[in-house]
């Protein structure tokens, strides 16, 4: 999957699989076993690579769902900005899984994560339109 800015999702994210620690349960992502994923002596590998299997596989399944809620959200205002938004989204979806927060209904979660970070993002380009328009006022004054 192509993320903004041309990064791949393949590039940097493992495939899901049984021995990764992850699983979709209940139509919510969960740890199999906290003793699988911890990070051994010889580092956290196979603890990323189950970090990384779940957010590719949780990418895969809501992708188009973001960028549903982006469009609905924003609207044209934010077509410029849709694909920046949606990396903010996969970033904090990615924070959480790497903090082992358990997201029992992926969904509903990534579907309010997108509308919040569209309102936040409308919310300060018009921040920086006023202060644009403010200083094009005094500038004339």
């Amino acid at each position: 999957m192509r993320l903004a800015h041309g990064c791949e999702t393949g590039d940097i994210l493992g495939s899901i699989g049984p021995s990764s620690g992850w699983a979709m349960i209940g139509g919510g992502l969960r740890q199999e076993s906290m003793r699988e994923t911890r990070p051994t002596a010889a580092g956290s590998v196979p603890d990323a690579r189950s970090q990384e299997a779940a957010l590719e596989e949780l990418v895969r399944k809501y992708g188009r769902l973001i960028r549903h809620a982006i469009r609905k959200a924003g609207g044209p205002e934010v077509s410029a900005l849709a694909d920046d938004i949606e990396q903010i989204v996969i970033i904090n979806l990615w924070q959480q899984i790497a903090r082992e927060q358990i997201i029992d209904y992926p969904a509903s979660y990534l579907y309010k994560a997108a509308v919040r970070e569209t309102v936040r993002a409308v919310r300060r380009e018009r921040e920086r339109a006023d202060a644009a328009a403010l200083a094009l006022a005094r500038a004339d004054v």
